[in-house]
């Protein structure tokens, strides 16, 4: 059993017996212990291992799949990378462990959704819609991914339609729950910059989403002055938007002081917030 596992692995990799014995052992022993003549020692076992990239644990166990012993030695690790925000490290160690269960399938639903929202965050819209889909698509082939996570995986691709298309109708959000918070802002402040009826309220008192939304919903631009009031709390607005993960407030932001800027004859503010959105919306592209 033992030297019929070292066999089928160092063929898998393409490994010539001299290859894998090395330095430790002569190829006439390797050979007699792939054919089961002879033992191994525990330290030529671990390093075998090594050479063979496998789970020690899985040479001496009699029963259990590769994938199990691969699993268990990384899975702990994969898990720390997205504890700790680690989304692309997180992603790759799947894509190494190259083992596909209802397990790595929900954590790489969940690590792409994270980086799609990380993206959509800094702007950079295409980038957003292949992490996302890829979470749908991860998210469809395990039983622990739950109506939420699909929920909000669709609700930032119907959202990026909208700010790529401008002409797209924005698909109403879906109920959320308690576990979308964090994301809520998100969406909601994309559904009222598409209708500026909708309440606002449900953002905090800090929030410069609802900062810009509450400034938008006092525009007037039938008043020179007013409009002019606008331009300048805008820009003061736009200050504390410096933030990477602010990119597509601060696109919005630069849309509405274009506009107010050329309608009250500020046509140099006009000229330069163009020139910064259409910056941000080559970003938005890639």
């Amino acid at each position: 059993m033992l030297g019929k596992k070292i066999k089928t692995l160092r063929l898998e990799r393409k490994m010539t017996q001299a290859e894998l014995a090395g330095e430790t052992i002569t190829r006439n022993m390797l050979s007699q212990i792939e054919n089961g003549v002879a033992q191994p020692s525990v330290s030529t076992i671990i390093d075998l291992a090594k050479k063979l990239d496998t789970p020690i644990e899985y040479f001496f166990s009699e029963n259990g799949d590769l994938d199990d012993f691969k699993k268990l030695g990384a899975i702990a690790k994969i898990k720390k990378y997205y504890a700790a925000g680690d989304f692309a490290k997180c992603i790759s160690r799947l894509d190494a462990l190259g083992v596909s269960d209802d397990e790595t399938e929900y954590i790489y639903a969940k690590a792409y959704f994270a980086r799609g929202v990380e993206s959509y965050r800094k702007g950079m819209l295409r980038s957003a819609v292949a992490f996302l889909e890829a979470s749908l698509s991860h998210g469809e082939r395990s039983v622990y991914v739950d109506d939420d996570l699909g929920t909000m995986t669709r609700q930032y691709l119907h959202m990026i339609e909208y700010i790529s298309t401008k002409d797209t109708p924005l698909v109403s959000e879906e109920p959320f729950s308690k576990r979308c918070e964090r994301h809520r802002e998100d969406i909601l402040y994309i559904h009222a910059i598409a209708d500026k009826t909708r309440d606002i309220c449900f953002f905090g008192e800090d929030s410069l989403y609802k900062a810009h939304l509450s400034l938008r919903k006092s525009f007037d631009f039938s008043d020179t002055a007013r409009m002019a009031e606008a331009v300048e709390a805008l820009k003061a607005l736009l200050t504390k938007c410096a933030s990477d993960e602010l990119a597509v407030l601060r696109y919005y932001i630069y849309c509405d002081l274009e506009k107010l800027a050329s309608g009250c004859g500020d046509y140099k503010c006009a000229y330069e917030c163009s020139s910064e959105r259409l910056l941000l919306a080559e970003t938005m592209n890639h």
